[in-house]
């Protein structure tokens, strides 16, 4: 929520555009566009939850369906997982990002050990992502018979 706060307040301050925008050939593509990702994110985490954990929470069930058989039946149809993976590499790339920047505000940004950072943050990022994208992998290839 800060983000989207941040942002309208950043366009607010600039009410007329720049000229000409030239991003800096350095600046990665996630951390210019944090708010499209995290608009997504946003969105595939309410329908995350609205899926998974607020049936069970609230009706103290899934209308006789085991959580496994509802991830098995959720994870059947192509445009759910697509929506899943792209969420989840959206994810790993803002989390890749935010990794890095949050050493930075902190102001632990030293050309000595920046570098690592980096890299641990783009290790820890691509290992949630694998992770979490291989389950609705598998679900669906596994109901269309291909594992």
């Amino acid at each position: 929520m800060d983000g989207f706060i941040l942002y309208f307040k950043n366009r607010k301050a600039r009410p007329i555009r720049y000229q000409m925008n030239k991003p800096h050939e350095k600046t990665m593509w996630t951390s210019r566009n944090m708010i499209l990702t995290g608009s997504v994110i946003l969105f595939f985490l309410v329908v995350h939850l609205k899926q998974f954990f607020l049936p069970y929470r609230i009706t103290d069930g899934l209308d006789g369906k085991t959580i496994f058989e509802v991830t098995r039946d959720a994870f059947a149809n192509p445009w759910y997982v697509a929506l899943y993976v792209v969420s989840v590499i959206l994810l790993g790339l803002h989390l890749n990002h935010g990794f890095a920047s949050a050493f930075q505000t902190l102001g632990l940004r030293h050309p000595n050990y920046y570098k690592g950072i980096q890299l641990l943050g783009m290790f820890i990022s691509a290992f949630m992502t694998v992770g979490f994208a291989s389950m609705p992998i598998y679900f669906f290839l596994k109901s269309i018979n291909v594992i």
